[in-house]
């Protein structure tokens, strides 16, 4: 996968909204605002910690030291964002996208989704934010799936294969009539092999508009009673109606969450949104150290 953390800015902008035409609303990101947005967003996510478990048995996350994914999307206007993967024994645990608007919106959010088949803890400058449950995003076989290859290489083309079964239709908030078919990024936009013998590969499909990942598809190969198997859950990344299909066939339905918007502040569902308002850059940014334990309120 061609890694766009290594471009310059302007080359990461440039190779963003060519990658896809889609109509434009407002005004595009500039290089210097994408500056900006990576300096703030990278200010933001230093305040986010996540935890697997819960209390005493809370384990930290591992947070992606970088963004996996640089995103734009001119269909929204001006607004730059940067994807983040917290793990577990290398396991993906939990996708938070970062968000600085310039136009319509100036303001700054971040969008959780988590994977995890345990629930999670997340505080956001120290105060607890996130608490998913287990059984809100759940893996499913994938049926007629082969047995997972012994080999790394053919692995990651079968998950390309199996991710490109699904399609992703995408509601317009508040318009039944508009549907739009999401397109999936070539690659995934994270690959990980697990530290434990029942996790032997997964990735993470992004299905976006512009560069803007919508949707999610994680896919694993997984220890069942028969050996190694496909899975796959898929997570959401927006508040709006989705539906995807397999193959033409529908296995899974998202309904339009917002509004009402408390819909997508309730703390403990899968998908979570935080809202920071306009926020400037700090005199100094510290580092994001973990704390013992998560905070008790």
């Amino acid at each position: 996968m061609i890694s766009l953390r290594r471009l310059p800015i302007p080359a990461v902008i440039l190779s963003l909204l060519l990658a896809v035409s889609v109509p434009a609303r407002g005004e595009e990101v500039t290089a210097d605002q994408a500056a900006e947005a990576e300096q703030l967003i990278s200010q933001e996510i230093a305040k986010v910690e996540l935890w697997s478990g819960t209390g005493e048995d809370a384990v930290p996350l591992s947070r992606s030291k970088s963004s996996i994914l640089h995103w734009t999307n001119p269909t929204q206007g001006a607004v730059y964002g940067d994807v983040f993967i917290w793990t577990k024994n290398g396991q993906a645990r939990a996708v938070g996208s970062v968000v600085k608007g310039y136009s319509p919106f100036t303001t700054m959010s971040i969008e959780f989704q988590s994977f995890s088949r345990e629930p999670l803890e997340a505080a956001y400058d120290g105060r607890k934010i996130w608490t998913p449950k287990v059984g809100d995003v759940e893996f499913a076989l994938l049926e007629g799936a082969p047995t997972p290859s012994t080999t790394r290489p053919a692995r990651l083309r079968r998950m390309r294969m199996l991710a490109d079964a699904f399609s992703v239709d995408a509601t317009v908030r508040n318009d039944d009539s508009v549907t739009r078919r999401l397109r999936m990024l070539e690659h995934p936009i994270f690959r990980y092999e697990g530290d434990t013998p029942d996790v032997l590969d997964g990735a993470i499909f992004a299905f976006v508009e512009g560069t803007d990942p919508e949707l999610l598809i994680a896919i694993e190969a997984l220890k069942g009673e028969n050996g190694f198997e496909w899975q796959y859950a898929i997570g959401r990344m927006n508040s709006i109606r989705f539906e995807v299909r397999r193959d033409d066939q529908v296995v899974w339905k998202g309904d339009q969450l917002a509004p009402p918007w408390p819909n997508v502040r309730r703390p403990e569902k899968s998908y979570f949104f935080l809202g920071l308002g306009n926020v400037a850059l700090e005199a100094a940014q510290g580092g994001n150290v973990s704390k013992a334990e998560p905070p008790k309120n």
